[in-house]
């Protein structure tokens, strides 16, 4: 993201580790979307990857 241009484009990722086997962590990376603007910072505090891992259930966001 370009933080002097905030009404552009980012790109966004979540990280998968093991923590079992952490030098083996995953990064799914998303396409740039166009970000508002008005800037909003979210943190997903807790999420899950269903068991085909096709999908992503986010059950905790906070943002401000």
């Amino acid at each position: 993201m370009n933080m002097h241009d905030l009404v552009g484009k980012s790109q966004g990722f979540i990280l998968k580790i093991d923590f079992a086997n952490p030098t083996s962590a995953q990064a799914l990376v998303f396409d740039p979307d166009d970000v508002s603007v008005i800037p909003i910072l979210c943190v997903v505090t807790d999420m899950e990857i269903d068991n085909d891992e096709q999908g992503i259930i986010i059950t905790g966001i906070n943002t401000t």
